[in-house]
């Protein structure tokens, strides 16, 4: 039982906050229902950032007491990871500041700093799918479009920061769906 949206982000706080170490199994099997349509994705995006947040709120404490008490790298980790949605949460607003202040100035960087977001969530994306020996056709076309689901974070952050999210909403599914290597899904 939890006390947030995100059953995962509070488990992964109570261990950090606890020393213990969460480590990548590459043969683990899971089961993830993914959402039909972009709608239900933004819908279980903001649900996710709203509740890392009420996480932050709840552990921060505890994880920043694990970090200076007992030098918990693991909880430091974490705490930086659950700051995040907090971080970009804050990046609208400020841009409407900047807009405000010098209009000019900020729209004249914008096409620059768009071009270098894209650009780096891109290489990124790209540099991952090579790594993981993971780069076909198919999965170009989703990196090409990565940036922009990765930018539709932003606007859900700032909303999670306004007006939390508190309420679980089931999302309707066609079924679930195997993830593994083993699957053959690319």
């Amino acid at each position: 039982s939890t006390d947030t949206l995100t059953e995962d982000a509070e488990f992964y706080a109570n261990l950090s906050v606890r020393g213990e170490r969460i480590a990548f199994v590459p043969d683990a099997v899971t089961y993830d229902e993914e959402p039909l349509s972009f709608r239900q994705s933004m819908v279980q995006r903001r649900r996710w950032m709203s509740g890392i947040m009420e996480v932050a709120k709840r552990k921060s404490a505890g994880l920043l007491s694990s970090v200076l008490c007992h030098g918990g790298w693991c909880a430091f980790d974490c705490l930086l990871q659950l700051s995040f949605a907090f971080i970009q949460a804050w990046m609208i607003p400020m841009f409407l500041v900047d807009v405000l202040v010098d209009p000019s100035a900020t729209l004249i960087g914008l096409p620059v700093s768009i071009a270098a977001f894209y650009c780096s969530t891109f290489t990124i994306g790209f540099a991952s799918l090579l790594f993981e020996k993971r780069l076909t056709r198919k999965s170009v076309v989703a990196l090409v479009l990565y940036p922009l689901f990765v930018f539709s974070f932003l606007p859900l952050q700032t909303l999670s920061l306004i007006a939390p999210n508190r309420q679980w909403k089931p999302i309707v599914h066609t079924g679930v769906r195997l993830r593994c290597r083993e699957a053959g899904e690319e």
